[in-house]
């Protein structure tokens, strides 16, 4: 898919580098997965055991390595597009979203094991609108760094 993206972005921009960065960028993104007809599968048969603990962390794998690729991709989209910053720069500010991003989420699955032991529906829904901004503030992360 990246490649047929950058053949069609070649051919209305006539540039080679943006069809590379075009394509690295959307190769990054087609790599996702969603992981939810085979959950469902899983949770409809009431599948326990082994094989089904080890399909649930593979699924978890994929989005992470997905998440990874598109950090990777669009830095070095930045660096085939010709942008003026440096190389060094540029890895440097993927490498700090992706760590960033594995230190924010420890730390805030620590925050959640902490406050989700003994707790009423009414907190659990409390975490759960604590996980969606700590995703937001990945997002604004990624915009101040980038």
């Amino acid at each position: 898919m990246g490649f047929l993206l950058g053949l069609i972005l070649y051919i209305i921009s006539g540039s080679f580098s943006i069809a590379i960065a075009g394509g690295m960028v959307f190769g990054a993104i087609a790599s996702a997965t969603d992981p939810a007809s085979t959950l469902n599968v899983l949770q409809e048969y009431r599948a326990a055991g082994i094989l089904t603990t080890t399909v649930i962390v593979i699924v978890a794998l994929d989005d992470a390595l997905a998440m990874t690729l598109y950090g990777l991709g669009s830095g070095i989209a930045q660096i085939a597009s010709g942008s003026d910053i440096s190389t060094y720069t540029i890895l440097f500010n993927v490498m700090i979203e992706l760590f960033g991003s594995v230190a924010i989420g420890i730390f805030l699955d620590i925050l959640s094991i902490i406050f989700y032991t003994n707790q009423n529906f009414m907190e659990v829904q409390l975490l759960l609108l604590l996980d969606y901004f700590s995703s937001v503030l990945v997002l604004l992360t990624n915009l101040i760094w980038m």
